[in-house]
């Protein structure tokens, strides 16, 4: 066999062997991110944390229901938690993306618009309990914007790996 420079008869040989194993687990992998979103979306809207007056009586409380607002630990806990998921989620969806045929602007203004919308989305809790309460606004609109983004990112990933439209 002759040698090629940099190992290229390999790389081609490994990469087409495996192609087949990759795009499934893409696939499903995007399956699962769709099931995360909905189940997210799902999760925010029982627990009275999607819609803006719900997240603020929520943070700020309630004192004509009793209702005891949130302490400065327990914002942070929860930002803890989500903040890693959303920032690993994230990390992987736009990782994957970066192999997608669309142009490199659009690929930085997506991670960009991805990256902003989830830091409102997670700064917003500091906002409501500590400057105004139109944070609740900023705080819905980020988590709506940032679930968009993630699907739409997701789906061109689906769409490009199961199309085999890739670098």
């Amino acid at each position: 066999m002759p040698i090629l420079p940099e190992g290229k008869a390999v790389r081609y040989t490994l990469q087409h062997k495996k192609s087949g194993f990759i795009t499934l687990l893409v696939v499903l992998f995007s399956l699962s991110v769709y099931t995360f979103i909905t189940g997210f979306i799902l999760y925010k809207y029982l627990s009275d944390s999607l819609f803006p007056n719900d997240i603020v009586l929520q943070i700020n409380g309630n004192p004509d229901i009793f209702m005891e607002g949130m302490e400065l630990l327990q914002i942070i806990e929860m930002l803890h938690i989500e903040g890693f998921l959303l920032s690993m989620l994230f990390l992987t969806v736009f990782s994957i993306n970066l192999r997608t045929l669309l142009p490199e602007n659009l690929k930085v203004l997506l991670i960009m618009a991805g990256f902003i919308s989830t830091g409102f989305y997670l700064l917003a809790l500091f906002g409501i309990k500590y400057i105004s309460q139109l944070w609740g606004y900023v705080y819905t609109a980020g988590l709506l914007l940032s679930s968009f983004i993630l699907a739409t990112v997701n789906t061109v990933n689906l769409y490009s790996f199961i199309t085999g439209k890739l670098k």
